[in-house]
């Protein structure tokens, strides 16, 4: 499943200097690094399902220019059947 970063239009011009993007397929008990490609003003990774069913969590941590840095983590972001 490939996950897509773009910057929103309007937003300020200062971009995202560094992204990381963590999985968990324990409910964030733990994460695995993903490997992310930059073109341009969009960051791409892609993330691999597991084999057996359950729920995949996603991390991402983006600073920008100026030193800003926000982390967003969604917990169970989609299931696998």
């Amino acid at each position: 499943m490939p996950v897509r970063i773009e910057r929103n239009p309007g937003a300020a011009r200062s971009g995202v200097r560094s992204l990381t993007l963590e999985v968990s397929t324990d409910d964030g008990a733990t994460w695995q690094p993903l490997p992310v490609k930059r073109r341009g003003a969009t960051w791409t990774a892609q993330v691999t399902n597991p084999g057996s069913p359950g729920a995949v969590s996603l991390r991402g941590t983006a600073v920008d220019r100026a030193g800003n840095k926000v982390v967003q983590t969604v917990i169970r972001a989609y299931g696998i059947g």
